[in-house]
This record gives C-alpha cells, sequence and structure tokens, in this order.
C-alpha cells in the first residue's frame, strides 16, 4: 500500500494503482522470499522445500526432518505464459531444477 500510495502522490490509491504496485514486487514471509514473478507479475511464486520427517525429539520438542532438499521456484512453476497441465503433459520445459 505505501508503494501504490507514494506512486499516487501520497494519495489512497485505485484498486488499479494496488495492482500495478504488487507487479514484480519481492517480500519476506515466514515461508521465505516471495516473487510476484507470474503472470506478467501477477503471480507469487517461492522456492518449495521437500524433506523426510523422523522421529519426535523430546530434548527438543519438534519432529526431526532429514534428506531436506529446497527446489526453487523455476523448477517447480510453469514459465510465464504456459498454463500448468500443457507444461505437465511437455515434459516440464525450461525447468530449472538442480
Amino acid at each position: 500500500m505505501k508503494k501504490a500510495i507514494a506512486a499516487n502522490g501520497g494519495k489512497w490509491p485505485t484498486v488499479d494503482q494496488v495492482i500495478a504496485a504488487f507487479e514484480h514486487l519481492e517480500f519476506e514471509t515466514p515461508s521465505g522470499t516471495i516473487r510476484m514473478a507470474l503472470g506478467k507479475g501477477h503471480q507469487a511464486v517461492e522456492p518449495v522445500v521437500l524433506g523426510i520427517t523422523g522421529d519426535f525429539d523430546p530434548a527438543t520438542g519438534e519432529v526431526k526432518l532429514t534428506d531436506v532438499v529446497e527446489f526453487p521456484a523455476e523448477c517447480v512453476n510453469p514459465p510465464d505464459g504456459m498454463k500448468t497441465p500443457d507444461w505437465i503433459a511437455q515434459g516440464f520445459p525450461g525447468a530449472k531444477c538442480p
């Protein structure tokens, strides 16, 4: 909102001005960095983390995670302008995976 208000000379922005302010925006969340990267800057993407849950550790009060792997957003999302079913059917063209 601050970005949209600043772009509107300090006045309350319209819905379209807020939408424009979010295009290609990056921001931090508890799960990591969110990038408005697809859909011409209107769709959020973030990396995906996968791991195996193990035994509960009473000393830490947490479940142990092992074999943790992070996949970049460019690995788990289709390129901009391509629909997910088409991306999968074509064998994930353009996927940038580790």
